[in-house]
């Protein structure tokens, strides 16, 4: 059975330079003072070694770890992995490494990966589209620095949109081209702003004289839906519409909670022979890029995954730096976001 080489330690370029493990400390952390002398000898050992500080020893090097975790619930949705990108290229800028949990909205996969963050001593959290229970925030408060993106928690800064007056915005919109049958399809109850999402949709449907048609709103609110099998295999937005097509009095428009999922409903649209538009509008949310360039165009609601990204490393490294002030004060930011009209909602005779 082949070995693995024997990782080199702090102590072995100690041991080749012939200096003390604090003096070498003292060299890679660029903190305190070394000779020159032991200098050339600590650079020459490293060279020589091929010395790579291990996560512990850059732990205990810098006095923390170096590592943020970041939880989002699907990877393969284009917006939150342009996110986690631009996240990722903000904290490596800053010198961190990330680890990331996909959750497939699943609360217990969210608790151990807490676990494997602590175990790790990460420095902090960025909680994306992500539900935490009372334990898992518990958690992140005792253990690192947290931040929640897409919705307000109580004892935590938080970035998010205002989903439900965009969704209010979106179906008004829809409403004005005349549709009356529609559909929203996508929300998540671990997924908070989402079922926000779908209440902007229910709010603007009463406000315009039109009861909301339970089959046509289709999500995961906590309680089963009867006419919906697994999912997992298929791009929600496609299984749902697919659905919602068959229905004796379909909708004429569908709202999915966001772009991944229009797509979704764009395919079933056309696997079932009709046009998207012209015999059902599609709507979503984010404006991720490919959204401009699908046929027809999307309509959708834009927001801004650099600005939150941003946001979300600024926070993070005045939190860790202790800039922040009272940690215990939260602090809310709520983001602009506009709808965008594109060709996928048409006027419904």
């Amino acid at each position: 059975m082949k070995m693995r080489n024997k990782r080199i330690t702090i102590k072995d370029v100690a041991l080749s330079a012939g200096v003390s493990t604090g003096t070498v400390s003292r060299f890679i952390r660029n903190h305190g003072y070394v000779g020159e002398g032991a200098r050339s000898k600590i650079a020459a050992a490293i060279r020589e070694l091929q010395y790579v500080p291990s996560a512990a020893a850059r732990s205990m090097i810098n006095k923390d770890s170096q590592i943020i975790g970041i939880a989002v619930p699907e990877i393969n949705n284009p917006f939150l992995a342009d996110l986690v990108v631009k996240i990722e290229a903000g904290l490596s800028r800053k010198n961190y490494s990330i680890m990331i949990c996909n959750t497939g909205y699943n609360i217990v996969k969210v608790e151990h990966f807490m676990d494997d963050l602590i175990m790790r001593d990460a420095d902090g959290v960025v909680m994306i589209a992500t539900q935490g229970t009372p334990k898992i925030l518990e958690k992140m408060k005792a253990f690192m620095h947290g931040v929640i993106v897409g919705q307000k928690t109580s004892n935590f800064d938080s970035i998010n949109f205002d989903d439900r007056k965009a969704a209010y915005d979106i179906a008004s919109h829809l409403i004005g081209l005349g549709h009356r049958e529609i559909a929203c399809i996508g929300f998540h109850v671990n997924a908070p702003q989402t079922i926000d999402r779908r209440d902007g949709v229910l709010a603007a449907l009463g406000d315009h004289g039109i009861q909301a048609r339970q089959e046509y709103m289709i999500g995961e609110d906590g309680s089963s839906h009867p006419k919906m099998e697994s999912v997992a295999a298929r791009n929600v937005g496609y299984v749902y519409s697919k659905w919602l097509l068959e229905l004796s009095e379909r909708p004429t428009a569908i709202i999915a909670i966001n772009d991944f999922y229009a797509i979704g409903a764009y395919e079933a649209i056309i696997e079932k022979g009709l046009k998207v538009g012209q015999d059902v509008s599609v709507t979503g949310f984010d404006d991720i890029s490919i959204a401009k360039f699908l046929t027809p165009t999307l309509t959708t609601v834009n927001c801004d995954t650099k600005i939150m990204a941003d946001l979300a490393v600024e926070i993070l490294m005045r939190k860790i730096t202790g800039e922040s002030g009272d940690a215990s004060v939260e602090r809310n930011f709520t983001l602009p976001s506009e709808i965008v009209l594109r060709e996928s909602s048409k006027a419904h005779s």
